[in-house]
């Protein structure tokens, strides 16, 4: 096992969802209610500031950044700093609204809890996908997940991968041609404990995905054979995305926090990056 490389950026905040597009590197700042944004040259701006809690964020084919809303729950987007609503999902929602990937032709879906995250509720297997096809048309896709929370889509376009926290697991769907979702079937069970949060892909079909509780970014091929291990010693593994010139640049979130503190609004959070040997696949 390996420890991670570069610390690129740190703040008392709580990062999530990276992206890279447009040859930076894009992601949330949940607890400091803005989306962040690295140039090529390492400088960071704040990209947009809002008045909730952005979670997942993704790219439409015109160029417009689309956020998820936690508390609110709806879909905001995002154009030269200027933020408008996209899509209110409250009438969809049975929780929190979290992560989101968005395809090529600019669908989008969204994570959906099936409990709200700022409640002491208990916990079960209510989660859900949503997809969004357009400012106007959203559905639910897929349910019975248990804590839904990364997803991914591979380079093809034909599978989606959700990692269910709170069963250990990454779990692959088949994509219809309308966008719908069939096949359900387990991609990797992860070790117990484990967490899985973020999560990206690699040209030879395996998943990068972040161990919460297991301080650690794993490498599993379908199957779930744990190929590459780095940890985090101390640090939540929060989320990872291929990128760079090349995607071969892992860039790593992690917090040192937990979550009752994240409850507190708590949290010390760091980007960190280690050059692999298999570039990046798919999207994120």
């Amino acid at each position: 096992m390996d420890t991670i490389g570069a610390t690129l950026f740190e703040n008392e905040g709580f990062l999530e969802s990276p992206r890279w597009y447009g040859g930076q590197l894009w992601m949330s700042d949940v607890l400091g209610e803005k989306v962040l944004c690295v140039d090529g040259g390492g400088s960071i701006r704040t990209v947009c500031q809002l008045q909730d809690l952005p979670s997942g964020i993704g790219f439409l084919p015109d160029g417009r950044l689309l956020i998820v809303t936690m508390k609110a729950r709806r879909l905001l987007s995002c154009s030269a700093g200027s933020v408008a609503p996209y899509l209110d999902l409250r009438d969809l929602n049975a929780g929190t609204p979290n992560d989101m990937a968005i395809d090529e032709s600019g669908r989008a879906y969204v994570g959906d809890l099936g409990f709200d995250l700022f409640e002491r509720h208990a916990r079960g297997s209510d989660g859900r996908l949503m997809l969004v096809r357009n400012c106007r048309d959203a559905s639910v896709v897929a349910d019975e997940l248990a804590y839904p929370n990364g997803i991914a889509l591979t380079s093809a376009g034909d599978t989606l991968i959700v990692a269910e926290t709170d069963a250990d697991r990454l779990t692959a769907f088949t994509i219809r041609g309308d966008g719908s979702l069939t096949r359900r079937r387990v991609f990797a069970q992860l070790p117990a404990g484990s967490s899985p949060d973020g999560l990206c892909l690699d040209q030879e079909g395996a998943a990068w995905v972040a161990a919460f509780n297991g301080e650690r970014f794993l490498r599993v091929k379908s199957g779930g054979q744990v190929i590459q291990c780095l940890r985090t010693p101390g640090q939540r593994a929060v989320a990872c995305v291929l990128g760079g010139v090349s995607r071969r640049s892992l860039y790593c979130l992690m917090a040192r926090t937990s979550p009752e503190d994240l409850r507190r609004g708590e949290s010390q959070s760091r980007l960190e990056v280690v050059d692999v040997t298999v570039p990046g696949a798919g999207i994120p």
